[in-house]
């Protein structure tokens, strides 16, 4: 697999990118990292950042709900990166490891989860 370095925060010039990425960072999903990959492409990187960061941070679902979704899908199709990221807004609520671990296993026999 071939890598892409991370621009550095002196390269990316575009002011939209840079709060995009800057909110990424505060959430910690996606993290900064990935951000300064994408914004090789700032016309891809921007609105890509911005539907993970709607889709991430707002709607009517439990954000620590959310992640323990996240962190499971990531699991299944094999991506450690995105397995090994921490939300820090879920982390904040209240999201567990032991959550996280019952999420991605058997989490309709867990008492961590309700039948909602």
């Amino acid at each position: 697999m071939s890598h892409i370095a991370p621009l550095a925060d002196a390269e990316i010039t575009d002011p939209e990118l840079r709060a995009v990425i800057a909110q990424c960072e505060a959430l910690g999903v996606p993290d900064a990292l990935l951000g300064r990959i994408l914004a090789r492409s700032p016309v891809h990187a921007v609105p890509m950042l911005r539907a993970l960061l709607m889709s991430h941070a707002q709607g009517g679902v439990d954000h620590k709900l959310k992640e323990v979704v996240r962190i499971q899908l990531a699991r299944f199709a094999g991506d450690s990166y995105f397995s090994a990221l921490r939300s820090e807004r879920a982390r904040a609520a209240g999201l567990t490891e032991e959550a996280i671990e019952a999420g991605s296993g058997d989490y309709e026999d867990s008492p961590l989860f309700t039948e909602a």
